[in-house]
This record gives structure tokens, C-alpha cells and sequence, in this order.
């Protein structure tokens, strides 16, 4: 348990890319506070992998350990986890937000019934790279770590359909849009067909499964990402709903506001407190200190 206390100092203080490194060039002991100890430390920790059941869950900040150990009824359970631990922390090794992933990982463990259910359960992972995005994974992370595992290959075609919904995600978030028109389709393929290197029906017929898919939404000369067009819809009918509520259409002044040996508010916050109150609709805006929530919106909900 100690080991595992001062290596997480290390490790805090200098990230483990760096403590790499070191190890790699085996200069450890050009880092402050790495004496002969230390250096032995660090060293048994790059080539060991991780070892029992309470040194792997000790790799996990604020963490119920006790309730995982429940979860582990069977010998069974307990080796289902170690593996699948160490698979993870193998993964994640490079990655500098290691010890987050890990926890949201666990967490995920913790939600189903049995380790084998969860989406997060290593051997459904290389079956479909996909769900890496539960862990925040974006698609360019996906495709190398599934590409050097052997999980997909260049050709796959779940790979391509894939990449395909990434590019056209990536086109529209930098136009700032939901949709795309189809002549954009045509610009994506072919500033990317070298790199991808596909023939454009074939590229065509893994757009058509992504409409089919109701993931792409075919909408005359556009298309139209699904799930941001419901997220719009949701939030038109949210907006439409709050301008049928009735607004007060009064005007309240400071001395309405004061409670007991609370600071008077400044004429902007009750210019603020005024005008949403007066408003279905209102946008909150300011510098930071500016009492924007710990003045206007508390008001408010008082």
C-alpha cells in the first residue's frame, strides 16, 4: 500500500510520460526526490505489470472498494477484473488522463448486474472500438488504438462508416451547422480519398447505410445529422413552451431585494434581475465576480 501512495506522488508530480522517460533513458535520478530507493521503486513499476486485486482497485481515486469487492462473489469475478484492469491500464498507459478513465471505467463496472454485461468489458471492446467512446475516446484515438490491436483494418467496413460519420460530424461543427449540403459530401471525399483510399460508390453506399441507420438524415439537397436535429427540435419546443408562460411585467428596486446585512445590489444586477424576470427568454452575461450567480440567479430563485 505504500509502494502505491509514494509511486502516485511521483506520478502526480511529474506525470508518467516523464517518469518514462527517464526510466527509459535511465536517468531517473536527475528528477528531485529520486534517490536509490525511489529509482528501485520507479523501475519495479514500469516492468511489473499490475498484481493482486487491492494493489489494481488502490489505482482507483474515491472508489467504494469494498463495494467492488462484493461485486467479485466468485474467484471467478475477482480474475474477470484483474484482467480486465490490466487490459485497460496496458491501453490507457500513454494516455495522461489514465486515472480518470480508469474510475469512469469501474463506475461503468459497478452500474451492471455482472462485469460481463458491462459495455466497458474489455473483450466487447475489441469486438466493437466504438464504445472507447463511453470513455471520451474520440474517433482518431479509436482508429490508432484499433488499428494497431488488429481490432479493425483499413477495409473494415464498420471502420468506413465510421470515419465517414466523423467527417461529416467534424465539416459541420466547423461551419457551426447541423447539416451539410450534398455537394459538400462530394468535397469531403475527395479532399480525403487519397488517404482513405476508396472508390466513391463505394464511399456512397456507406453514407446510404448511415441514413439507413437514422444516423444521417437525407433532407433535399442536404443532410442532416440526426442527433443534433432532435437536440434543436427539443430545444424549439423547450423555448416555445417558455414563451407561452406569462412574465410579470414589474419592476422590483433594490430595498425589495435587501435582506438583513446583505450588501446592497449594484444597478447592473438589478438591471439583470429586471429584465429576466420581465423576459421569457434571457441570456445571462458578464465578467467573472460580476455576482452573475452568486447574486442575479440566487435572487431569482429566492
Amino acid at each position: 500500500m505504500f509502494y502505491i501512495i509514494r509511486m502516485k506522488r511521483f506520478i502526480d508530480k511529474y506525470g508518467e510520460d516523464k517518469l518514462r522517460k527517464h526510466y527509459d533513458k535511465n536517468i531517473l535520478k536527475m528528477l528531485n526526490g529520486v534517490g536509490e530507493k525511489n529509482e528501485i521503486m520507479i523501475k519495479k513499476h514500469f516492468k511489473q505489470d499490475i498484481g493482486e486485486l487491492d494493489t489494481i482497485l488502490n489505482l482507483f481515486n474515491k472508489i467504494d472498494i469494498e463495494k467492488i469487492k462484493k461485486k467479485c462473489i466468485y474467484k471467478k469475478d475477482i480474475k474477470i477484473l484483474i484482467e480486465s484492469t490490466k487490459w485497460l491500464y496496458k491501453l490507457l498507459f500513454t494516455e495522461t488522463k489514465k486515472y480518470k478513465l480508469l474510475n469512469f471505467w469501474i463506475k461503468d463496472i459497478l452500474k451492471t448486474p455482472n462485469i460481463l454485461l458491462s459495455n466497458l468489458y474489455y473483450k466487447k471492446i475489441e469486438k466493437d472500438p466504438m464504445k472507447l467512446k463511453l470513455l471520451d475516446f474520440g474517433f482518431p484515438a479509436i482508429d490508432d488504438i484499433a488499428l494497431k490491436n488488429n481490432w479493425w483494418y483499413k477495409n473494415d467496413n464498420y471502420r468506413y462508416e465510421n470515419l465517414i460519420e466523423y467527417l461529416i460530424n467534424i465539416y459541420c461543427e466547423k461551419n457551426g451547422n447541423i447539416y451539410l449540403y450534398k455537394q459538400d459530401i462530394i468535397d469531403i471525399y475527395n479532399y480525403h480519398k487519397k488517404k482513405m483510399k476508396l472508390e466513391y460508390n463505394i464511399f456512397e453506399g456507406h453514407l446510404k447505410s448511415l441514413i439507413d441507420k437514422k444516423i444521417i438524415k437525407d433532407f433535399d439537397d442536404k443532410y442532416i445529422i440526426n442527433k443534433y436535429f432532435k437536440m434543436e427540435l427539443k430545444i424549439s419546443n423547450y423555448i416555445n413552451i417558455l414563451l407561452e408562460k406569462e412574465i410579470f411585467n414589474e419592476q422590483l428596486e433594490k430595498k425589495d431585494l435587501k435582506h438583513k446585512d446583505e450588501y446592497e445590489i449594484t444597478d447592473e444586477q438589478l438591471l439583470a434581475i429586471n429584465g429576466i424576470r420581465n423576459s421569457s427568454i434571457s441570456i445571462l452575461t458578464g465578467k467573472g465576480g460580476t455576482g452573475k450567480t452568486s447574486v442575479v440567479v440566487k435572487k431569482l430563485c429566492n
